[in-house]
């Protein structure tokens, strides 16, 4: 179900064509995406409104989807695009909301490439890596993944 006005408003335009495209109106909330997500060993706080089908949930509701923090803990890992039996791609659709996001200037709380400068990942989702890999390869993780292959080549090389 959508709530969308009919409007000729350009986020609600871009966020509708993002929903559609990654076939998130297709959704029938059968609950598979939430069973694979990582987010729920990444996060403590992880709740339903965080999960896949949450956050579509609410980005079927309102454009301003584009604003919620929810956005950039997604790891975008596609298991649960993998499982949906609708084919519906929450991958696809949290790249678009976070390219839409950061087009319009809403992205807080990214972490920019060391090296060439473009937003690649989120703090949360560095913060969760760090712990997990205690003092390991700190470095990679300030690298976007262009620059993190190039980096690991040279070194490899």
């Amino acid at each position: 179900m959508t709530l969308y006005p009919e409007s000729s408003d350009d986020l609600t335009t871009e966020v509708f064509g993002v929903l559609r495209d990654s076939g998130a109106f297709c959704c029938v909330e059968c609950g598979k995406c939430v069973a694979v997500c990582p987010m729920a060993d990444m996060y403590p706080y992880f709740s339903h409104d965080m999960s896949p089908r949450g956050f579509l949930k609410a980005a079927r509701v309102s454009p301003k989807i584009i604003e919620d923090g929810r956005l950039w803990c997604c790891t975008e890992c596609n298991a649960c695009t993998e499982t949906c039996p609708e084919g519906v791609s929450c991958r696809e659709m949290v790249k678009g909301l976070k390219k839409i996001a950061l087009d319009r200037e809403k992205a807080d709380k990214m972490k920019r490439c060391s090296s060439c400068g473009i937003v690649c990942a989120s703090t949360q989702i560095i913060d969760f890596l760090t712990d997990k890999l205690k003092q390991q390869h700190f470095h990679y993780l300030e690298l976007c993944p262009s620059c993190r292959m190039a980096a690991y080549l040279r070194r490899n090389a």
